[in-house]
């Protein structure tokens, strides 16, 4: 026996309001007001349903010297009105953040100890020039 499922769905997708760079500057002012300087916006992704579309903006926990640690959260932006429609709590990106630090604490703090030791020899080279 077989059986045939037709499942209909026209999909269509009309211009878009708010643009993936939009998107991230709305994430980043969003991360500004409630989480701090060490969460980044990372690159936003489009998705689409069949009632809206938006913007899902990463948020990343970064650190000196290393870069982009790893995701902690996400918000999502309604691409017509550009509003913030979905996040993580910011109870839940902090408990995320630490458990990544916790992770990764040794590779954190040689690129810390890195990054620091970089900034002093270059200092310390600067401050030889100048005495010259």
């Amino acid at each position: 026996m077989h059986t045939t499922y037709n499942v209909g769905m026209k999909l269509e997708i009309t211009s878009q309001n708010i643009t993936q760079d939009e998107a991230q500057r709305i994430g980043e002012e969003y991360i500004a007001d409630y989480l701090g300087d060490q969460i980044g916006a990372d690159l936003p992704r489009r998705i689409v349903s069949s009632l809206r579309s938006a913007w899902v903006v990463p948020l990343v926990l970064t650190s000196p010297g290393y870069g982009k640690v790893g995701t902690v959260g996400l918000i999502v932006v309604d691409e017509e009105n550009g509003h913030i429609s979905a996040w993580t709590t910011t109870e839940e990106v902090e408990e995320n953040a630490r458990h990544l630090i916790e992770e990764m604490e040794d590779e954190l703090q040689v690129a810390f100890a890195n990054t620091a030791y970089a900034l002093f020899k270059n200092r310390t080279r600067i401050n030889t020039d100048t005495a010259e």
